[in-house]
């Protein structure tokens, strides 16, 4: 699905919620090639697309390769919209690998919410992640990320700043009570998991538990290097929890 396309599916709904979809074995291949131009934010590249009001459906047994965004975009930033929540998206592959694609901004999965309600009880289980140059940005509240792998990443050479986390919680607009539990997360080129300010917000009320992380740190900057877990000094980035 997908091949030299913006977009895999899209789903989208501004009024009442679309429900019950199951998005399975599917292979997703490399949306747009752009070559090094890296995001284009008018034509988002992603494999699967749940926009402003998807609720209740399942995304899985896919593989997605390469998508120029977000292999899967859970992305509730529409106000007024019915929120895009409790969502399934487990057993999947994730990978953008230099074989894959052409091009360097790739990440595996987003969430999005503008405020508390827009993105919130999605699970994330299970997915295997790995060789991608952008983090997997968790934002809107009570999201689950739950004993998935992720492994071999890169940093964009399209940004200034290292990409090549795991997880990136930030408040692009709504970030509170996200929980990243039971992840196995190794040889990441930045930190595996970096808590940081975004556009807007408080990211605050995180829970990071019983997580193995190793090899991290690996081609970052001198001060992240061989770091697993960054936390920025940061008013907009308020108490967290990490255990284990």
């Amino acid at each position: 699905i997908g091949l030299d396309s913006a977009s895999g599916i899209r789903v989208y709904s501004m009024t009442a919620p679309i429900r019950n979809l199951d998005i399975h074995d599917n292979l997703f291949d490399s949306g747009i090639r752009w070559g090094s131009v890296a995001y284009e934010p008018k034509i988002s590249g992603e494999g699967v697309h749940f926009l402003a009001g998807v609720q209740d459906s399942r995304i899985y047994r896919n593989v997605f390769i390469a998508w120029s965004h977000s292999g899967i975009y859970l992305d509730g930033h529409l106000p007024g919209s019915p929120g895009v929540n409790r969502n399934l998206v487990f057993d999947n592959e994730f990978h953008c690998g230099p074989h894959s694609s052409y091009f360097d901004y790739c990440r595996p999965f987003g969430i999005d919410g503008i405020q508390a309600g827009s993105a919130e009880y999605n699970v994330v289980f299970n997915n295997r992640m790995h060789d991608f140059s952008v983090a997997a940005q968790v934002n809107g509240n009570n999201n689950y990320l739950v004993g998935n792998t992720c492994y071999n990443t890169s940093n964009s050479k399209t940004r200034r700043l290292p990409t090549g986390q795991c997880f990136s919680l930030q408040p692009y607009q709504w970030s509170r009570d996200n929980l990243v539990a039971n992840n196995t997360m190794a040889y990441t080129a930045d930190v595996a998991i970096q808590l940081i300010p975004g556009r807007g917000g408080v990211s605050a009320g995180h829970r990071i538990v019983n997580n193995i992380m190793y090899g991290c740190g690996l081609d970052t900057r001198p001060t992240r290097r061989d770091a697993c877990i960054a936390l920025a000094r940061d008013d907009s980035v308020g108490p967290q929890v990490l255990i284990n």
